[in-house]
């Protein structure tokens, strides 16, 4: 049980630092923590009974699925320690610090993005502002996309092959944008 809670806050703490992996390589390396996880959660599982109140307040940690939530039974310094454990094993160069400047970057995009959507309160706005800002929003998509469809074309005459979730980390910020223009419209 406190192998388990230790594992769970040590994942949480490296997602809040670092981000999901996103990339093929990084998942593997963040595998056997996850795999260990569940290991011992399934442990867990087995002696506790489901009635109880600390299956009740367990969730579980997927790596697909962002995780919010806080345990009040243990102290956040067991969390640090157990993080730090982990990254130790980790082998060297395992984390690269451009990957996580790059995650973190995007996850900053992102927050900025949601904060100026939010901030100009559609539902307020008058039709002929509303309408304005529909053609700005076209106008940026579809220069997004022009940009995008360069890329994807220019990078298919050099490799060969269609651009794949790992080669678009160089453009990420663009892919983001076209996202959230895509998401406004």
């Amino acid at each position: 049980q406190e192998e388990k809670l230790t594992l769970q806050k040590s994942l949480l703490r490296f997602e809040a630092l670092f981000g999901r992996p996103t990339t093929k390589a990084e998942r593997e390396i963040v595998r056997p923590l996850y795999d260990r996880y569940r290991i011992v959660k399934r442990m867990v599982a087995k002696t506790v009974p489901k009635g109880s109140k600390e299956s009740a307040e367990l969730q579980p940690i997927l790596e697909h699925i962002a995780m919010d939530f806080i345990s009040p039974s243990h102290s956040k310094s067991e969390a640090i320690v157990s993080l730090s454990e982990t990254t130790s094993e980790l082998p060297a160069g395992a984390i690269d610090e451009n990957e996580i400047s790059t995650n973190s970057s995007k996850s900053s995009v992102k927050d900025s993005k949601n904060i100026h959507f939010q901030s100009n309160n559609l539902h307020e706005m008058s039709l002929t502002e509303l309408n304005q800002l529909l053609g700005e929003t076209r106008v940026q998509k579809k220069n997004l996309r022009t940009v995008l469809r360069d890329f994807e074309n220019e990078f298919f005459k050099i490799m060969g092959r269609k651009v794949e979730k790992e080669d678009k980390v160089n453009m990420g910020s663009v892919y983001s944008n076209y996202k959230h223009k895509m998401q406004t419209l």
